[in-house]
């Protein structure tokens, strides 16, 4: 028969308080992020979504459209959409893919993103 000695018990509820806790911070923390990207979005005129493609784009790119729907986790379509905007606004170029003259390739305007 084993036994429970009290500081193992006492030891797993100080593991179990830390983990909630630390649980509890981290979401502060994504309402905090969501909402200071959501304030640089408005700042820069454009909505959330947008914002985070141009992230990816800006990160990742020169990107696909394919691919950056794929990393967004967006529908094609949508990404489209948001590349029209994104593209008017001067935030990315649309340029032919110089392995492939036949595919676009999405650029982050550097001009319009630097930090």
């Amino acid at each position: 028969m084993t036994s429970i000695s009290s500081s193992d018990s006492d030891a797993a509820q100080r593991r179990r308080r830390l983990t909630a806790a630390i649980k509890q911070s981290l979401r502060a923390l994504s309402i905090q992020l969501s909402l200071l990207n959501h304030q640089v979005g408005a700042r820069a005129g454009l909505n959330d979504v947008d914002l985070d493609c141009l992230d990816l784009v800006a990160r990742h790119g020169p990107l696909s459209p394919s691919a950056l729907a794929e990393r967004a986790a967006l529908h094609p379509a949508t990404v489209t959409g948001i590349l029209d905007r994104l593209e008017r606004g001067g935030w990315v170029a649309r340029e032919r893919d110089p392995s492939d003259r036949r595919a676009v390739v999405v650029r982050a305007r550097r001009e319009r993103t630097r930090s």
